[in-house]
């Protein structure tokens, strides 16, 4: 992914969970917003990580 975009995702469940959280929102409709901000948070992660891991592979074989 391009930095880009996933800073545009990130910018977007941060400001999304604030403005949640003040709505006047159903309970459901806020735990649903927030599960699914952070799967996305977690996704990019999780991601991150692995091409850390795998950059660092590649260095130490070569």
């Amino acid at each position: 992914m391009k930095d880009r975009v996933i800073f545009v995702l990130v910018l977007a469940c941060v400001l999304g969970s604030s403005a949640v959280s003040v709505s006047s929102l159903s309970y459901t409709t806020k735990s649903f917003y927030y599960a699914f901000a952070i799967s996305i948070m977690l996704v990019i992660g999780i991601q991150a990580i692995y091409a850390y891991m795998k950059k660092r592979k590649v260095g130490k074989v070569g």
